[in-house]
């Protein structure tokens, strides 16, 4: 059963994830992996609709493809993001909107990669009769969980989001998940066999420095709510796909900005000229980051609080 945001218009949404679906679209995101867990676990709100699709040509030729299905859907033109395409070298992503007071965003990912898919029938909470749709292999799914956990960029509470995921999965689908398809997709995402060991080694660390507790406290904020056994679910997923060697120490200093007092966010937003968003907090820190040694960030990374906060703020 899905329980859609209070500002999606469910015939709205379920005619975009069904018209999308008719012309080989791929269900992502949160509404993909519902089909592999049980619905105590559902999410309480998805805030966007994903959607994944095998594209060989240029952004351009993707783009007046997606454009031709938005018009028959009744969304706005999609527009290629930068940012978020950077951060895999084997995707696009676009984004479009459903025109109206508050809009439904939806984000397709264009790759080149052949993805298994099957078709499913989604029920969703207000509307008669159910729709179809496509959804990938869970290994795919549990692939994209690994890359955005062990990203270096990614934000800290969408990364516990993202190990909250993976601990479900590996527990619920357990027989349906194989290491090495899954390892095959990530090498495939990653873009090689050295940047699959660095992800694999950001992986275990992002692992190490969480914590049982605030993977709980997390998934009962965003989810039904369920008692679990995360700490056993944390430490299979690093047996099964951590891996050795140097991460990225902009994990460790990820965590390190969530974990701010608000009043030390809003100071170091005013320090870095940004709005007091989290999102946009790291986001400046992050791009800072970015032009410095690995060593500097990682002496950075090992700093006392009082230095660390100290160093960020003359970034």
């Amino acid at each position: 059963m899905v329980v859609w945001p209070k500002q999606v218009d469910n015939a709205s949404a379920a005619e975009i994830l069904e018209g999308f679906c008719r012309q080989g679209l791929v269900l992502s995101g949160g509404f993909a992996l519902q089909f592999f867990l049980p619905e105590k676990f559902a999410k309480k709100h998805e805030d966007d609709i994903d959607f994944t699709f095998f594209h060989p040509g240029s952004s351009e030729e993707a783009l007046k493809r997606l454009n031709r299905i938005a018009k028959s859907n009744g969304l706005t033109n999609f527009r290629q993001l930068a940012f978020q395409s950077s951060q895999q070298p084997r995707r696009t992503v676009f984004e479009s909107t459903c025109p109206g007071k508050r809009p439904i965003l939806v984000h397709v990912e264009a790759t080149d990669l052949r993805i298994p898919t099957r078709t499913e029938r989604l029920k969703a909470k207000g509307l008669k009769g159910k729709i179809l749709v496509l959804v990938p292999d869970v290994n795919y799914l549990t692939a994209r969980l690994l890359f955005a956990a062990s990203s270096p960029t990614r934000l800290w509470h969408r990364r516990i989001d993202d190990i909250s995921y993976l601990c479900h999965l590996v527990e619920f689908q357990k027989k349906a998940i194989s290491k090495q398809k899954t390892l095959f997709y990530l090498r495939k995402l990653c873009g090689g066999e050295s940047a699959l060991r660095q992800r694999r080694a950001n992986f275990s660390e992002a692992l190490r420095i969480a914590t049982q507790r605030e993977v709980r406290d997390r998934t009962a904020r965003v989810r039904t709510g369920a008692s679990f056994d995360y700490g056993k679910a944390m430490e299979k997923l690093v047996n099964v796909f951590g891996g050795r060697g140097k991460p990225d120490p902009r994990i460790n200093i990820s965590k390190r900005i969530h974990t701010l007092a608000p009043e030390e966010k809003r100071k170091l937003a005013r320090a870095l000229s940004v709005a007091p968003s989290e999102a946009k907090l790291w986001r400046a820190v992050e791009s800072r980051l970015s032009g410095m040694h690995r060593s500097e960030i990682s002496r950075i990374a090992s700093k006392t609080k009082r230095q660390f906060l100290k160093r960020i703020h003359r970034l």
